[in-house]
């Protein structure tokens, strides 16, 4: 560290990174807070370094060195109001109940763990540590009354390793151990909503059941409230139906059953991405404020009156002319809306994975190399999205022009562009393609087949004083 630095404006260098320095006979000693991947740590302590020395004041480093504290291992007990103000409109056999919690913690009590066998031997050790520390604290604020508080202990599964770090591999099979029985509970729990025969039906309803309740009351194996832990079986019974249902239903749209492992994992690795994301910068949170969501509704409105105003442009006709819907602009600007997010979720997810990796750390061009890095994928992902977009307006506007060409009506366009008929003066009918306009006027389209498998479609005004325009299947039998 350079001399002529004074103490005041390093102490304060210091805590504004959020460091803690204690000085040595050859200098300072830095213990450095990080939340990155253990390989990544000491790049990232670099890249802590030279961002500081160009906020602050150079430091000379002669030694970085990873050190991982040890967890905290204890039980974490809650400490709650059991009597007096509102609570004694409750019964007293349920608000003194350990299992129940009526009002937010006055106290919070970390403690030893018991050995115990027995769950009531545990939790009546933890509750006379719990009690005995509350009492003998003389920290500020509301002072604990054994008669009116009592102990709420956090559930834990009785099979929980109590040191994760003495023992991984248990911990690794804990964690195996939940990710097979959610997928047995969530995949059996489909097969009932799946087009399969009556058997297999029963099979994967009767394996969903067992699946859940047996999860429930394994996971409230430290409850002693018969209610908690029926409330618990309920909660995962219907945890398991629906996630079956909707597994059931992405299921049923993929060709190849085999496509919903990685779309999990990829659910599983986004969320994740997050995580990171939201603990390195927690001013994501206002991607989710009003003014972020008010510029998306916006912008997706303003976008999807756009993409109307292009397709029908298209075909020749100004989009004001058109008595579009104000639900189809409604249901365009939510698709669009779904556009954005899909990419603000996949970026973000990506810049939380980059960061707590260590991509951006070390020195300038490192940093520089990993941001333009980022911005390439992030481009790629918005031209791919972008293009996904496209395509799937396109698919799904031929096929809209499919089914008219058929004589058929699709459900989303049946309010202004179906199929019907033209009858002009004489009694004449031609079937056709309308798109209805506003204040009576209506133009005739017609398609063609073009370079794409999507036809190319021409519209044409139709004359109201010469023809009368009838709507197929309508009350008029002409056009039946």
């Amino acid at each position: 560290m350079p001399d002529g630095v004074l103490e005041e404006h390093r102490r304060r260098a210091f805590e504004d990174w959020g460091w803690f320095a204690s000085e040595v006979e050859a200098g300072f000693v830095i213990a450095m807070p990080l939340y990155c991947a253990r390989a990544a740590a000491i790049s990232v302590a670099r890249g802590e370094i030279s961002a500081f020395a160009q906020r602050h004041f150079p430091l000379i480093v002669d030694e970085l060195r990873l050190f991982v504290p040890a967890h905290d291992t204890r039980v974490r007990t809650v400490i709650t109001r059991t009597s007096g103000g509102w609570v004694d409109l409750w019964p007293k056999w349920f608000r003194q109940n350990p299992d129940m919690k009526l009002e937010a913690s006055q106290w919070e009590v970390s403690v030893e763990r018991s050995d115990a066998d027995s769950v009531a031997d545990r939790r009546a050790a933890h509750e006379k540590q719990a009690n005995q520390a509350a009492i003998a604290s003389e920290l500020p604020g509301t002072a604990f009354d054994a008669e009116t508080m009592g102990v709420f202990t956090a559930a834990e599964p009785s099979k929980v390793v109590p040191e994760p770090s003495t023992a991984p591999w248990r911990s690794i099979g804990f964690m195996a151990l939940v990710v097979v029985a959610l997928l047995v509970a969530v995949g059996s729990g489909a097969l009932p909503w799946l087009p399969v025969t009556t058997w297999v039906r029963w099979v994967g309803g009767g394996v969903a059941v067992l699946a859940s309740v047996t999860a429930a009351l394994w996971i409230t194996g430290d409850r002693l409230s018969r209610w908690v832990r029926a409330f618990s079986v309920l909660i995962a019974l219907f945890f398991c139906a629906t996630l079956g249902f909707a597994s059931s239903i992405l299921v049923s749209q993929i060709a190849s059953y085999w496509l919903t492992i990685p779309i999990a994992i990829a659910i599983i690795g986004i969320y994740f991405g997050w995580v990171h994301l939201y603990a390195l910068h927690p001013g994501v949170r206002g991607l989710w404020s009003m003014p972020a969501i008010s510029l998306l509704a916006a912008a997706s409105a303003v976008i999807g009156q756009s993409s109307v105003a292009l397709w029908l442009g298209s075909l020749g006709i100004p989009s004001a002319k058109v008595a579009v819907p104000g639900w189809f602009h409604l249901i365009v600007a939510v698709a669009t809306a779904g556009v954005f997010v899909t990419v603000i979720v996949l970026v973000g997810s990506l810049c939380g994975w980059a960061r707590y990796v260590g991509v951006g750390g070390g020195s300038l061009m490192e940093r520089a190399q990993a941001f333009l890095g980022v911005l390439f994928v992030t481009l790629m992902w918005l031209l791919l999205t972008v293009a996904t977009t496209l395509l799937t307006s396109s698919t799904a506007i031929g096929s809209w022009y499919a089914k008219l060409d058929e004589g058929g009506t699709p459900m989303l366009t049946a309010e202004f562009f179906y199929s019907g008929c033209i009858v002009d003066s004489g009694g004449d009918l031609e079937r056709a393609v309308i798109l209805e306009g506003v204040e009576g006027g209506a133009w005739k389209v017609a398609f063609s087949e073009g370079e794409t498998e999507t036809p190319v479609a021409s519209a044409t005004r139709i004359d109201a004083e010469r023809f009368t325009v009838l709507r197929a299947g309508d009350a008029d039998a002409r056009c039946r």
